[in-house]
């Protein structure tokens, strides 16, 4: 030790301190027996705890201490017979020598034994030999842990250490050449008998026996065997790492580690021992670059060689060699093929490490075994082709180098990519109607990956390769067709719930979720993900070239279809790609081309225009998607009328003579349009800015959809409102329609003729002005002047007037909320004094007072000189100042005016459409205002009341109830002589219905329906609020005031709907608050009072609970 530092002397003898007492007593117990075996592995571990913790600072297990250390490991394996020695006991010893030999590995002396004899330790637990001489050198088998053990051993002595662990003199390679020239020149059998055992232990389950295995496998593979060496075991660890790789159960994965590792052995061991290199020095390949190499092949004496003689310099080569022949060649290449096609099921393993061990094994195998292996190339490419679409970019980034490399350099990669990519591409409309996933997924990714590769600057050939396909001579015509009738979409299974006020509360910033379509025989949203994908990726590649594709879609898209809907949908996938934009999502800052702003322009008219046809026109004259030649089924021979169908005829549609049923065609018709307004959002995203110019012809679109009896058509255009918007810079919806209002307007006035009559046209009106809401004040006279218009014109057509005095309606709902409430009061204009028992007294005792002064009232100071001077005949007397109306009110003022000649109308959902606005209008108008049209139109309101249809009685119920609020004094009269004469006949009549209605209460006779929302519920509500209006606003007379009771007392009972009896008890108290002693008489008789009539008496009616509640309450 004299060659070490004091410091470093010092650390030696603590270490020697540490490690005297265990190796003493090691060497004490070293002959075992079933006594001291736990002694024995309780010192082990202790030396093992002290050895790994010695080895954190280099220089301290110096030779001496290391020689002191193995000799009593060394002494256990000697005096006692393998078979004698337990397993734990010999893992435990083998672990400790391996951690020896990360120290010991600098400063042996390589000839010395050391080294051999542990390397022979070690490969005699691997091999089970044992040193009984009756057994001929078998011993016993050994658990995986002791081989695991074993294993380290081996990896501690032949694998060469790292840069940054030289902690000696000896450089890394020289020391590894050292070892690998003694294994080479001795011990060539145990090299071989070490690889085969370890290719037994590799499929070991134990997982760390597994994965030291493969890595002592790499090591002897890469550092110690020879270039000839590998031929003779190649077999063998190919055949072991695809074991390993796909693992034993079919339904679970193997490990990602394990995969990585076997997958990367076995890429060494194929490169190496029949790679371009290889195979290149044994001349069973010529690369030929020139004219004088192809001569040189010519003139080359190996032609005359036959098939598996072996080359004149085997004959120089050592012995465990199998020599390159043209036979091994060829075998060996073909088992080569079918061990890697066995691999492809790894391209859906989960783990990331399994996957990066498949993209380095292809493309080590791409890079070095193209021109030994050509077979193999195309599976190479497709297999980093679908590894380049990878999302970890662990696994992507190499597979996209290895493509790159091979393709800029070599043309027949080249040739091979765009095989594979026809091939895929005429294979998914047969495999999209079959339902094959996992196939369409493959194929979808592996173009994808093509497209992609075609953006790279070194592979603008293949760029070109794309536009030419999508462009008028790629043949559009034979695999667009195709693919049209592979695609088959069906409307999704859950519709989406549309609502517009949700246009009133966006914003700029929140961009929708366009819905989403199902592709009829396939059940996985990502295999739909991955077709978008690869039609966005084709569409990307092939720049502007490819608008021609898109348009020819967009022509065939034309027709409502399932051909016609696939088209659509084609065409918007190869847009985003073109336009570089996606739907519904953020657009980027670049602007678009001269050529693509002019088709998307095209596109947004021409998709646009697809609303003025006629939806029930279904143009058959799609050409058949293939002739008799290309058909996908075989040849076979038919015979008789009949023609049986087979389960095998997926596209039933292109069949001769087949038609699609009126409900598949139905079916179609809300997914083209849904398409159509895709196309629409997608344009606008392309445009930005410059898609307000179109406003004009695509707003009504937009609109008419949005209020389809389809939810998915009414979603989508939605969706496509808020990206418009979004995309032309407004900050809303409604923001947009309001600026351009004018443009929306003249689109459904121009529906609105005799030459051009769309019946939806009015619904779009009322969806224009309830998106804009209050903001339509200002432009609510152009929609009043347009649909009186239409009224004088249509007035005999009762759809039409239906829908134009909806959007009136709609116009007074929207002003109405614009408009200030009018004041209510809050004091009962009937002043009078209360009319119970205690009144009648105090009247009784003060009847002869004498009367009090009037009051005299101060009218301020009198004129002294007439109003009119005669010299001033001009002047006139001051008059009040009226206040001005306001806008919204002077509109209402004129709807009214307008609309009260309808009151009488033939179609009863008119009249209602009146009633209704009236009621609304009564909150908007001004008395004044208001109440000269309803004193002119009072009779047919009260004939409104005996309309012959319940749902006109209710809105007159409601309209009369919000005039007992608004005008209490002008209702004062009316409401008890002409009302409610009709109130209590239609109680009467409804109280008749009720015993023979289905949805009526039929419990002891009870009132009204099980339903809230029935006509008659709604009416008996209607009805209850406008008396209890009545009540409360305009005096009340007695006669009248106890026929409300008597009729209405009925509600009070317990079986009736509660909210009539809520209503009822609100309609008591304030009669209780006007006549308490009547009220009181009525309620009490009718639950069987003492000493009250019997006639009021009910005995059946549970109202208990509800009198004491109103009782209580007045």
């Amino acid at each position: 030790m004299s060659d070490i530092h004091d410091e470093d002397k010092a650390r030696v003898q603590e270490a020697f301190r540490e490690l005297k007492p265990t190796c003493v007593a090691l060497l004490g117990k070293s002959l075992l027996s079933p006594a001291s075996t736990p002694t024995v592995l309780s010192l082990l571990s202790t030396l093992q705890d002290t050895l790994t913790t010695l080895l954190h600072t280099p220089h301290i297990l110096t030779p001496s201490l290391i020689s002191y250390v193995f000799f009593p490991l060394s002494t256990i394996l000697r005096r006692n017979p393998s078979s004698a020695i337990p397993d734990q006991v010999l893992e435990r010893v083998l672990r400790c020598v391996s951690l020896l030999w990360e120290e010991w590995y600098w400063v042996c002396e390589p000839t010395a034994g050391e080294w051999e004899q542990c390397w022979m330790l070690g490969g005699s637990v691997l091999l089970g030999l044992g040193d009984e001489k009756g057994e001929k050198g078998k011993g016993r088998a050994r658990d995986d842990e002791t081989k695991d053990a074993a294993v380290r051993l081996l990896l501690a002595l032949l694998r060469e250490r790292d840069l940054d662990t030289s902690r000696h003199d000896t450089t890394t390679t020289e020391r590894a050449a050292e070892f690998r020239s003694l294994a080479l020149s001795k011990h060539l059998p145990l090299l071989g008998q070490t690889l085969s055992s370890l290719l037994d232990t590799s499929l070991s389950p134990f997982a760390l026996l597994q994965v030291h295995s493969l890595e002592l496998l790499r090591v002897l593979l890469t550092q110690y065997f020879d270039a000839s060496h590998v031929p003779s075991f190649l077999p063998g660890v190919v055949s072991s790492c695809c074991k390993v790789a796909l693992g034993r159960a079919k339904t679970a994965h193997q490990r990602g580690e394990v995969v990585q590792l076997a997958l990367g052995t076995l890429g060494q061991a194929v490169f190496r021992g029949i790679g371009d290199d290889a195979c290149r020095a044994a001349g069973l390949i010529r690369s030929v670059s020139s004219l004088d190499d192809l001569l040189d092949l010519v003139n080359s004496e190996e032609g005359k060689l036959t098939d598996g003689a072996p080359l004149p310099e085997d004959t120089q080569r050592r012995f465990f060699t199998v020599p390159r022949s043209q036979a091994w060649y060829r075998a060996t290449s073909s088992q080569l093929l079918i061990a890697l096609n066995s691999l492809n099921p790894l391209l859906s393993h989960p783990s990331v490490h399994a996957l990066e061990g498949l993209a380095s094994l292809h493309a080590l195998l791409l890079d070095g075994c193209s021109e030994s292996l050509p077979d193999i190339v195309p599976l190479m490419i497709s297999t980093l082709l679908s590894l380049s679409v990878s999302p970890y970019p662990d696994v992507s980034d190499p597979a996209k180098r290895a493509l790159i490399k091979s393709l800029s350099t070599s043309t027949v990669a080249v040739s091979h990519l765009l095989r594979i990519t026809s091939s895929n591409l005429s294979s998914l409309p047969r495999y999209i109607p079959s339902g094959m996933d996992s196939q369409i997924q493959t194929a979808s990714r592996q173009i994808t990956a093509a497209a992609q590769l075609a953006l790279q600057p070194e592979l603008i050939h293949l760029a070109n390769g794309v536009a030419q396909l999508l462009g008028p001579n790629g043949g559009i015509e034979k695999w667009g067709l195709s693919l049209l009738h592979a695609l088959q979409f069906v409307l999704p299974a859950v519709a989406p719930y549309t609502n517009t006020s949700r246009l009133l509360e966006s914003t700029a910033g929140d961009l929708p979720q366009f819905p989403e379509f199902e592709l009829r025989n396939v059940s996985s949203h990502q295999t739909i993900r991955s077709l978008e994908e690869l039609f966005r990726s084709l569409g990307r590649a092939g720049g502007e070239e490819g608008l021609f594709a898109v348009e020819w879609f967009v022509a065939v898209g034309k027709r409502r279809t399932a051909v016609g809907v696939a088209g659509l949908w084609l065409a918007g996938r190869l847009l985003e790609g073109i336009a570089g934009v996606q739907l519904g999502s953020e657009t980027g800052e670049a602007k678009p081309g001269k050529r693509l702003s002019k088709f998307c322009k095209w596109l947004a008219r021409g998709v646009a225009e697809l609303w003025d046809t006629d939806a029930d026109e279904d143009e058959e004259g799609v050409p058949p998607t293939t002739t008799e030649e290309d058909a996908l089924l075989p040849i076979e021979r038919r015979s008789g009328i009949n023609q049986i169908q087979k389960l095998l005829d997926f596209r039933n549609d292109s069949r001769e003579g087949s038609k699609p049923s009126r409900n598949a065609k139905h079916s179609v018709q809300p997914i083209h349009a849904s398409l159509s307004l895709q196309l629409l959002a997608l344009a606008s995203q392309v445009l930005t800015s410059g898609f307000r110019a179109l406003f004009l012809q695509v707003l009504y679109p937009v609109l008419h959809s949005l209020v389809s009896a389809m939810p998915t058509v009414s979603a989508t255009s939605m969706c496509t409102l808020q990206v418009i918007a979004h995309s032309t810079s407004y900050a809303s919806p409604a923001n947009m329609l309001l600026s351009n209002f004018d443009y929306a307007l003249d689109a459904v006035s121009h529906r609105l003729t005799r030459t051009r009559l769309d019946l939806q046209a009015t619904s779009v009106l009322i969806v224009l002005v309830r998106v804009v809401g209050k903001d339509v004040v200002e432009k609510a006279g152009d929609v009043i002047e347009e649909c009186f218009d239409r009224l004088d014109e249509f007035h005999g057509y009762s759809v039409l007037v239906e829908g134009l005095m909806s959007v009136l309606g709609e116009v007074i709902s929207v002003l109405e909320s614009e408009a200030a409430p009018a004041a209510e009061q809050t004091t009962s204009p009937d002043d009078e004094e209360p009319r119970d028992f205690a009144a009648f007294v105090h009247w009784y005792q003060h009847q002869d007072d004498p009367a009090a002064a009037p009051e005299t009232e101060d009218f301020g100071p009198t004129p002294q000189e007439p109003w009119t001077n005669p010299e001033k005949e001009d002047e006139k007397p001051p008059e009040d100042e009226e206040i001005q109306a306001s806008p919204a009110q002077a509109l209402g003022k004129e709807i009214v005016a307008k609309s009260m000649y309808f009151l009488t109308h033939g179609s009863p959902l008119i009249r209602a459409r009146v009633l209704h606005m009236l009621c609304d209008a009564t909150s908007l108008l001004r008395e004044g205002d208001l109440l000269p049209y309803v004193h002119s139109a009072w009779p047919y309101i009260l004939n409104r009341l005996e309309d012959a249809e319940p749902f006109v009685q209710l809105e007159a119920a409601t309209l009369v109830g919000a005039l007992v609020r608004r005008a209490e004094e002008f209702m004062s009269g009316r409401i008890w002589d002409d009302v409610w004469p009709r109130f209590g006949r239609l109680l009467r009549r409804l109280a008749a219905a009720d015993t023979s209605s289905a949805m009526a209460r039929r419990l002891n006779g009870a009132v009204g329906t099980d339903s809230a929302y029935s006509t008659s519920h709604r009416l008996y509500r209607a009805i209850l609020r406008t008396l209890r209006g009545a009540v409360v606003h305009v005096r009340v007379r007695d006669p009248q005031g106890w026929e409300v009771g008597l009729l209405c007392r009925r509600f009070l009972r317990r079986e009736t709907q509660p909210e009539l009896q809520a209503l009822a008890r609100e309609l008591f108290v304030a009669l209780g608050r006007k006549n308490a002693d009547a009220v009181w008489l009525l309620l009490v008789g009718t639950v069987g009072g003492d000493g009250l009539p019997r006639w009021l008496w009910e005995p059946k009616w549970a109202m208990a609970e509800n009198v004491r509640s109103i009782l209580q309450s007045i």
